[in-house]
């Protein structure tokens, strides 16, 4: 069931159903999306919470398939046990009344990291791991070298400023605050000459805003998701931001902006935090503490040595590349797993 176009269906309904899909075709199961329910489905998936508008069609849809024997699969990819009162996305008693329901209607739960598989330790016997991943084929490819060693991505410095890309939704609000007074002294000392800061989807934080907007500092609004990821690579990043505040409900968040940056052949920069730690400091990325020095010292050298820059993000692309790219099919081996287990058929 894919009621609404997003960036959460789509990366755990859409794309698994889409790459998967013809080698259990092979097996005699068709996997399809659609916007509405289909009671001629064998198996019904359905991802995060329903709506408090449709809740009474959707459940009363989901307890007839129930009773005509066919499977339920919810499919979550954040603790909704633990949002944080600052984040709009919060749940109020009746979507938390609904997450209990789904959650003991369900035959299995498929979530993206072990951590928020482990929120769901009372019914750990359904809970299934399948990691997020990236379609590889959709982003910018950079220029390519070839020589005795093989065929390898190239990047050269770049001609004007360096671009420092955030790109995500209001409900990482608190998120931004420990990196604020870091880009505001990266945007004093080194000015737009040399340095760029865009803020994709969620507007920049007011302090930064009233002093820098237009001035080394640019917003580019939300759009629709349909255009987002062309919206995305039209930026061209060069250093990706990806803080995160030290709460138990960014533990359960995946890598999946780290692994956006190095998509866009870009160095990440990032919290120390949950999924974040994948990047190995130094070599395809920054880990920094929250600590607004670390943050500065972080960006600084990005900023000013191209040569660090570029190699962290040559590594990080070869390494989504290999690791997290649903165009290779040894990526795709935990999902597969995960529909063979939901189908009870064999690979």
């Amino acid at each position: 069931m894919y009621p609404y176009d997003g960036g959460c269906s789509f990366h755990r309904l859409l794309q698994p159903a889409r790459f998967c899909g013809p080698k259990f075709r092979e097996l005699g199961w068709d996997i399809r999306v659609g916007a509405a329910i289909t009671h001629e489905a064998d198996v019904l998936f359905w991802h995060g919470l329903v709506d408090e508008s449709t809740i009474i069609s959707v459940l009363v849809a989901l307890t007839r398939a129930k009773a005509e024997g066919k499977k339920f699969v919810w499919s979550v990819d954040d603790d909704w046990l633990t949002v944080p009162t600052w984040n709009p996305a919060h749940p109020g008693p009746v979507s938390m009344a609904i997450y209990h329901i789904l959650r003991e209607m369900s035959d299995y739960i498929i979530v993206s990291t072990p951590y928020l598989a482990s929120t769901f330790a009372s019914v750990s016997h359904k809970v299934l791991i399948a990691p997020n991943l990236i379609d590889l084929s959709v982003f910018p490819r950079p220029e390519l070298k070839e020589d005795d060693k093989g065929v390898y991505p190239i990047q050269h410095p770049p001609k004007g400023p360096v671009h420092v890309v955030w790109s995500g939704g209001v409900t990482h609000q608190e998120d931004l605050t420990v990196m604020v007074d870091a880009l505001s002294r990266l945007l004093d000392k080194y000015g737009r000459e040399r340095c760029v800061v865009t803020f994709n989807g969620m507007p920049p934080p007011p302090k930064l805003m009233t002093k820098y907007l237009h001035r080394g500092m640019f917003h580019q609004p939300i759009v629709p998701f349909a255009v987002y990821q062309m919206t995305l690579n039209s930026i061209r990043p060069h250093v990706y931001l990806a803080p995160q505040s030290e709460v138990p409900f960014n533990l359960s968040k995946s890598n999946l902006r780290i692994m956006e940056g190095w998509a866009l052949c870009a160095a990440p920069v990032a919290s120390e935090w949950g999924e974040y730690a994948c990047i190995e400091n130094g070599k395809d990325g920054r880990l920094v503490s929250n600590d607004p020095d670390q943050w500065y010292s972080a960006l600084q050298r990005l900023v000013t040595d191209h040569e660090t820059r570029i190699q962290m993000a040559l590594r990080g692309y070869c390494r989504v590349d290999a690791k997290y790219n649903w165009q290779r099919e040894e990526c795709r081996l935990p999902w597969y797993k995960t529909f063979a287990t939901i189908f009870g058929i064999e690979l």
